[in-house]
């Protein structure tokens, strides 16, 4: 299969958008290569109108992740009712079954003294215990964080991805991926539904 994507897209990038998608679609399936989607922001409905996309390639992955992001205030990569949000709106446009629902595995590291880095959830571990602090759940997110003076850092680990799993195959999405592989907690590969 074959997976677009673009990003930074306007709503005045759409025809561009639709034409080049269809054409890198129709290429790949002429040459065997099929099913083709996009990738596309969970929240972006203006640059990226899911139902005329569709008419592009056969399926969309539905990024829900960068809630909070490199240069936002420190908080959750992707809390599940955010996601959840933003799953509904894009499966309710274009029915569950044309969408892959698509969660981190990263975290981040924002500093006061320096730019905020992507952070693997053993990176996080080992953070918040030089910090000497324990990582956290936050109980609005469920994700694990630390905080101290001058830094802070939000990870996905197992317990929040399964979470996210739940809630996305409550609203009939049976299609999932993982952005940034090697980065994950390991209990995934054994804890996550």
């Amino acid at each position: 299969g074959l997976i677009m994507d673009f990003e930074g897209m306007t709503p005045d990038d759409f025809d561009a958008l639709f034409r080049v998608s269809r054409a890198f679609a129709d290429s790949a399936r002429a040459h065997g290569v099929s099913p083709a989607g996009m990738a596309i922001p969970a929240t972006d409905t203006a640059g990226y109108p899911g139902r005329p996309l569709l008419g592009a390639v056969d399926f969309l992955v539905v990024m829900l992740y960068d809630q909070h992001w490199l240069t936002s205030p420190p908080g959750p990569i992707s809390s599940p009712d955010w996601a959840m949000r933003a799953l509904g709106i894009r499966a309710a446009d274009i029915g569950s079954s044309r969408v892959v629902a698509a969660f981190p595995t990263y975290g981040y590291e924002w500093r006061t003294d320096s730019a905020t880095n992507v952070v693997s959830y053993d990176e996080a571990q080992n953070l918040a215990r030089s910090a000497h602090i324990p990582l956290e759940r936050d109980p609005a997110s469920s994700t694990l964080h630390a905080d101290w003076d001058g830094g802070s850092v939000w990870v996905s680990d197992a317990v929040l991805l399964d979470s996210l799993v739940r809630g996305a195959r409550r609203t009939g999405i049976t299609k999932f991926a993982l952005w940034r592989l090697g980065l994950e907690d390991p209990r995934i590969w054994t804890a996550v539904v």
